[in-house]
This record gives C-alpha cells, structure tokens and sequence, in this order.
C-alpha cells in the first residue's frame, strides 16, 4: 500500500486494482472513504476497465470471436506496480498479459495517477493501445463514502447535481443490466434526497449530470465532491435492499451491456476506442469541503 499526503488529506491506494483505501482528512480527524464492511460490500473504490458493470451471460463479441470477463472488467483484480511516488503522488501501472488476452485481446498498458492539490485528489486514468487493431473500453469509478460523515443521520443527506440540465434515467432490468428503458428524472433543486428505500434493484444510473456530483446534508459544514467532467454517465449505488451506511458516486464513461444482447465491442456506440500506439486520457477528481 502507498500512502501521499498534504497539510489536508492523508490517502492510501492499495495495489491490487489501483484502488483507493482511505481519504482522510487531517483538518478535521475524519476518515470519508467507505472501509468496507463486509456485512453490507467489501469494495471500497473499484477501478473500471474495460467494461463497467456486468455483460449479458458474462460474454461479449469481437472481430468475430466470443469472450468471456467478469463484472466491472479487469483491472479490480489485478496487482499494480506502484511507481513514480512523491509525498503528494503515485502512478500505478498494469501491463496486459496472457491471462488479459484470453478475456480481452489487445496488448494495452493501463495506469492510473493519484495526485493531490489542496484538498483534492486528482485521478488521471491513462490507456495506451500497443495491439495492431483500434482498442474498444470503458472507464470508470466506483468509490464509496461513508454516511454520515457531518453528523445526522443518512436520510439527512442528499446528492447534489449543480450543473445538471435534462437528467435522464436508463434504467436497470432484473439481471442489473441495461433494460433500454430511459426516462426523465425530475429533481427538485436537483437535489436527490437519500433513503435507503432509492436502491431497491440497483443503482440510478444518470446522464446529464453536468459532471459534477454532490454529497452533503442539510444545514451541514462538509461536502464531498466528486468532477468527472469528461464521462457522460453517473450511477449512484449502495447495496440494494439493506440499510447500508455508505453512498457511491460511481463516474462512467459509458453504460453497462443491455440485457439479452450479447455486445459486440467494435459495435457498441458509446465506447470509447485508441487507435493502435494511441493513449488516451480520463481525469476525474474527488473533493472535500469542510
């Protein structure tokens, strides 16, 4: 495990999948990440690639051949080599190998830098495509925070969207995969009012967020903040049907697979795709206010 840290926040990033394990801020003595507990998801901020979330019968096409991967991709799984660490910032990098290529056939190198500034941590997500053929994937986010972080209790708070337009709901099947019916979601202040109640399948998965995402309560101090400036889609998720005391904000470039279709990558219209030697670049970033 690396630790970086500032005068505001200590953070801990674990190498298996890259994944966060602690955002603490040292202003205020308090731990925002979710710890995960395994009475309710022992995840605490997954790293998505190259798929978010699951495919239909777990298998997907490509250049005329089936494969087969595991829920929200490969990355979450793997070890990571922790390199480049300052005080403030690392860099963790996989390199495909023979077990990526059975379930995914590019040759690819993924990493993920964690920097501070301030009271942010900035998370730059790098892909670069060494395979001969365009690259198809997803990126994404999964990070959980643990509430209540500013006293009261979890139906005291909400998730703020301060740069949303026309907020557009896609909707889950019962397989928690895309059922193709999308609808309107209508907030008030767009302000979505937490209860445990919201997440009886899975999560709401969200487009038109404007890219920025808000945890707070009312009449509170603190806030968590999370920008994602560049991913068209957002899910928020905690486990469905438990009082679980945690909320993730999860970033997505694109949506999960639609169910009963079994996706053709080179098909699939909101992937993102690197030409062969071509990188490309996501930054995200999660805040506290306090």
């Amino acid at each position: 495990m690396i630790t970086i840290e500032n005068e505001f926040l200590s953070v801990s990033i674990e190498e298996t999948g890259a994944q966060l394990k602690r955002i603490f801020s040292k202003k205020t003595q308090t731990e925002y990440l979710w710890q995960g507990d395994p009475a309710y998801w022992t995840g605490r901020a997954y790293n998505l690639f190259p798929i978010i979330g699951r495919l239909h019968e777990g298998k997907y096409d490509l250049y005329g051949k089936t494969y087969e991967m595991q829920p929200h991709g490969l990355i979450r799984r793997r070890m990571l080599k922790g390199e480049k660490h300052s005080v403030s910032s690392c860099v963790f990098t996989f390199v495909s190998d023979e077990e990526t290529l059975a379930s995914y056939p590019y040759d690819f190198v993924y990493s993920i830098e964690y920097s501070l500034k301030g009271a942010c941590i900035l998370m730059t997500v790098s892909v670069l495509n060494k395979s001969k053929q365009t690259m198809y994937f997803a990126i994404g986010g999964h990070p959980g925070f643990s509430i209540p972080f500013d006293g009261g209790a979890f139906e005291d708070y909400a998730v703020f969207f301060p740069k949303a337009t026309s907020l557009k709901w896609h909707k889950f099947s019962e397989n928690i995969l895309m059922s193709g019916e999308v609808e309107d979601y209508p907030l008030m202040e767009n302000k979505l009012s937490l209860r445990h109640s919201l997440f009886g399948l899975d999560a709401i998965v969200l487009e038109g967020s404007g890219g920025v995402a808000e945890i707070a309560r009312a009449g509170g101090t603190r806030k968590i903040v999370v920008n994602y400036p560049s991913m068209d889609f957002v899910g928020v998720w905690h486990k469905p049907k438990s009082d679980a005391p945690f909320i993730c904000i999860e970033p997505w470039s694109t949506l999960p697979a639609r169910d009963g279709v079994r996706e053709d990558f080179a098909k699939k219209s909101d992937f993102l795709s690197a030409r062969p030697n071509e990188k490309h670049q996501t930054v995200w970033s999660i805040e506290v206010k306090e």
